[in-house]
């Protein structure tokens, strides 16, 4: 029965984190659901090897390289937006015979520039998505977010390629913020898993309450930081799109396309900025790796990938084994490196070699977390009896 009630409130908690992370933002008051077509009504021109066609009946932004100009580069103030802290974005994009140049980065990307709240300064870029060869993204949804707390938005297309073109028929935009039952329910969430890590550690000669509940404590905060909602800057939907709410934009309720303009009027009490449009040469080239001090490590370390998954399951399975023994420690770590994975595949980061052999990563940590808490009372015995 004790196991039964674990597994139905583990699926529980595991379907309350997807239903809570489905409805974290909303739309803004106010705020304006915007799209391709929209963009192209204000852009004022674009520059060589980027144009506008019809595909299957949409509107499709294309922008292909040649001789003349080897590479095509915009950057586009989205209408409708000043200052935000937060802004949802829909993309599908496809590649047609995109040969990557000379550097790795050097494909069709799409970027989001964000800039000072006055706009004459830069502060940071967030990749979106990027292509090469044939391939398509499908329906790309993302969150994205400035560290300097608010930002204005840019949107920013390259086409860096050698050959090939690529283009975006869909292009959407909101601006969003986080909803109070996220701010909330994030830390009720985070308490029922502290007391389902604290029943599952729970029996026969169990650990004493405070051992139990440590252990309990360092396992959701490693979910935190790892997990979700993990070290990633730009949040993606986990297998369902976010549920902002209802559109507040009246363009919904006209038969007839209305020009940009006619949307803004009666929601905002200034005009809607034109977009500027700069047909630019120089590329942003490298972008750095997008999130907090997790992701900046292992960008550095790189190289050391490996050791770097093995030595973050080795020392938190040897803390759990001091705390409350070597199988529940082996419970809660093998827990945990299921839990990364599984939050990357729900995330739509996908699944691969790289996965596979990060994981014997993860189990050679474990493995090893679990033989220096064995051989712990040698190491003791030789080191620090004398003493």
């Amino acid at each position: 029965m004790r196991h039964l009630t674990l597994t139905i409130s583990l699926l529980l908690l595991i379907g309350g984190v997807i239903g809570l992370w489905r409805f974290r933002f909303e739309r803004v008051e106010n705020s304006l659901e915007m799209n391709l077509l929209d963009l192209k009504r204000v852009i004022p021109a674009l520059p060589a090897g980027a144009e506008w066609v019809e595909s299957n009946g949409e509107e499709t932004l294309r922008l292909a390289v040649s001789a003349s100009h080897p590479r095509v580069c915009l950057s586009v103030a989205l209408p409708g937006v000043s200052q935000v802290e937060a802004l949802h974005v829909r993309l599908r994009m496809s590649a047609k015979n995109l040969t990557v140049g000379k550097q790795i980065w050097d494909d069709g990307r799409v970027l989001l520039e964000w800039w000072s709240p006055d706009g004459l300064e830069k502060h940071e870029i967030d990749p979106i998505s990027s292509l090469r060869g044939n391939a398509s993204t499908g329906d790309v949804s993302l969150v994205l977010r400035p560290i300097s707390g608010v930002a204005i938005p840019r949107l920013r297309i390259e086409h860096l390629g050698s050959k090939g073109e690529f283009e975006i028929s869909k292009f959407e935009w909101n601006v969003v913020r986080e909803r109070a039952i996220w701010n909330i329910g994030q830390w009720i969430l985070g308490a029922c898993w502290l007391v389902w890590i604290y029943a599952l550690l729970s029996g026969l000669a169990s650990p004493s309450r405070l051992r139990k509940s440590l252990a309990a404590a360092i396992w959701v905060i490693l979910g935190i930081h790892f997990v979700i909602p993990g070290p990633w800057k730009s949040l993606r939907p986990i297998f369902v799109p976010f549920e902002l709410g209802a559109e507040t934009s009246p363009s919904k309720a006209h038969s007839e396309p209305m020009d940009v303009a006619q949307k803004v009027s009666g929601l905002m009490a200034d005009e809607v900025p034109a977009a500027e449009t700069y047909a630019i040469t120089a590329a942003l080239g490298k972008i750095p790796p997008q999130g907090n001090w997790l992701i900046q490590i292992k960008h550095q370390l790189s190289k050391l990938r490996l050791l770097l998954h093995g030595l973050l399951l080795f020392g938190p399975t040897m803390l759990f084994a001091f705390l409350v023994g070597q199988k529940r420690a082996l419970l809660l770590a093998i827990g945990f490196a299921v839990a990364i994975e599984a939050a990357q595949v729900s995330f739509g980061y996908g699944f691969d070699y790289q996965d596979v052999v990060d994981l014997f990563s993860n189990g050679f940590g474990v493995a090893a977390g679990i033989m220096a808490y064995r051989m712990w009372p040698r190491f003791q015995k030789r080191f620090f009896a004398r003493g």
